[in-house]
């Protein structure tokens, strides 16, 4: 296990626990129907967690990486991508003293060019001790791979909270008492079209409910060295121009 990448290891467990791909949209639909048996959280939590254990995480093999680093300075960016080009208006509307922009969570874990890209797209800063860790979505994946994109990065702070990394910059992540995970995306995002030209919602609640209950027990195990609270929850935001969004983000969450 030890050889594997965490995260590797992370997505074939879900796929395996979820018993689908969770990065189709037919998989989101299916586990939404009112016929699917309901998914036990505690089980799925625990093991998720124990899948991405190993000893990398005391000593991340590039120190340079700056994980957990609050940043600053909005940068520019290459890619015209929409979530980017949204991120980086919040936080520029929303100040830096509240808000950063794609937190590192494995630079360096399994190797000096490893983990780059898997950086959280928003964090909000809540309160003295109380942050949101935010998957940020516009026209890309659905929800349920957006879920399991924030939980693990989620159960990724947990690993290098519980092993000694500590946060840099403005604010220190590792010293929260409550963590929010966050999947953010637009009201047409959480909304699918049938083969009948039928328009639904995807069912979540469900989802919501059991990835909650499986955190509870798990914070309860770690007692000295994790969050107080870490809930998990599906927001959404207004159909609009790219400063408009940004607007309603900064003002309502």
């Amino acid at each position: 296990m030890n050889e594997e990448n965490y995260f590797d290891s992370y997505w074939q467990a879900v796929a395996r626990l979820l018993n689908c791909n969770p990065k189709q949209k037919t998989s989101a639909i299916r586990l939404g129907a009112p016929e699917t048996p309901p998914i036990d959280g505690v089980a799925l939590v625990r093991e998720l967690m124990a899948v991405m254990s190993g000893a990398r995480w005391r000593e991340p093999a590039s120190a340079s990486g700056g994980n957990w680093a609050w940043r600053s300075e909005l940068s520019d960016h290459s890619t015209l991508s929409p979530e980017v080009v949204l991120e980086r208006a919040v936080v520029a509307l929303g100040g830096v003293a509240d808000w950063t922009y794609q937190m590192p969570t494995s630079s360096g874990l399994h190797g000096s060019a490893s983990g780059k890209r898997r950086s959280i797209d928003l964090v909000r800063r809540r309160g003295a001790d109380h942050y949101a860790l935010v998957e940020l979505k516009v026209n890309s994946d659905q929800p349920l791979y957006a879920a399991f994109e924030i939980l693990g990065y989620g159960l990724a702070y947990l690993h290098a909270r519980r092993n000694g990394q500590r946060g840099s910059g403005l604010h220190d992540v590792m010293t929260a008492r409550r963590i929010d995970l966050v999947v953010l995306g637009p009201h047409d995002w959480y909304a699918f079209i049938t083969r009948s030209g039928e328009r639904h919602r995807f069912a979540l609640a469900a989802l919501a409910a059991a990835i909650e209950s499986g955190l509870a027990p798990l914070l309860r195990e770690l007692p000295d060295v994790s969050p107080e609270v870490m809930r998990f929850q599906f927001s959404s935001f207004g159909n609009a121009t790219t400063s408009a969004a940004a607007a309603e983000i900064v003002r309502e969450f």
